[in-house]
């Protein structure tokens, strides 16, 4: 009962995490790119004749590696958010059940048990 209430926000939050990794394998492979664009830069491989998204090449490696890391933090800011408020709403779905259940229980049922 409790994964037909909550599989829904379980889902969302597993599709979060995983655009949350496959961000996180950006961070690596743009940092290579821009320490290559840099390398080729200092050895002089990039003239005045090339194209203009050769010789910028390395500023759009940086903004999409800002945007990268923001989108990143940003998903697993919402990532945590839906798992803590899932895990909050399973807690209170527990303890509504048993509350629920020591309802129906008899008073001579009830005198039998014990609290803990």
């Amino acid at each position: 009962a409790l994964l037909e209430v909550m599989g829904r926000k379980f889902l969302y939050a597993g599709i979060l995490k995983a655009v949350n990794t496959g961000l996180q394998f950006c961070y690596p492979i743009l940092l290579n790119e821009i320490l290559k664009f840099i390398e080729r830069t200092q050895t002089g491989a990039y003239n005045e004749t090339d194209p203009w998204y050769d010789r910028y090449r390395g500023y759009w490696l940086s903004a999409l590696l800002l945007v990268a890391m923001g989108s990143k933090a940003i998903t697993e800011s919402v990532y945590f958010h839906f798992v803590i408020r899932a895990s909050y709403q399973a807690k209170t779905a527990v303890s509504v059940a048993v509350y629920n259940k020591s309802l129906r229980l008899a008073n001579s049922e009830r005198q039998s048990t014990t609290l803990g």
